[in-house]
């Protein structure tokens, strides 16, 4: 009957410390070579764990950009000139609920400075 065992060993291999790593591990080469096994890099090498890194850093922004809007002009446009939401936001490059919490937020900020 041929049995296989699957071994699995953790080395630090790089050990600052020890002087004598590298011989360390050329015995450990030597010792696998002669029992017929292989050394197999980890699936989750340092290269790839950087790529994937790397890769992430490099994403696209997802969502709409960012709209800086006046809400004086929002309050404005909608008190005064009598406008709808959609008509402001195309005024103003913006999405139609941007302007509404635009307005809602100049509208609170308002009416807390009265008091």
């Amino acid at each position: 009957m041929d049995e296989r065992f699957d071994a699995v060993v953790c080395l630090r291999l790089r050990d600052d410390s020890d002087p004598n790593a590298e011989d360390k591990l050329a015995q450990l080469r030597l010792f696998v070579q002669e029992h017929g096994w292989e050394i197999s890099k980890p699936r989750n090498s340092t290269a790839k764990v950087r790529e994937r890194q790397s890769r992430k850093k490099t994403i696209r922004p997802r969502g709409r950009p960012r709209v800086v809007l006046s809400a004086d002009e929002v309050v404005g446009l909608r008190d005064n000139g009598g406008c709808s939401w959609p008509e402001i936001g195309r005024k103003l490059h913006a999405g139609a609920t941007t302007v509404r919490r635009a307005y809602k937020i100049a509208k609170s900020r308002d009416s807390n400075e009265g008091r």
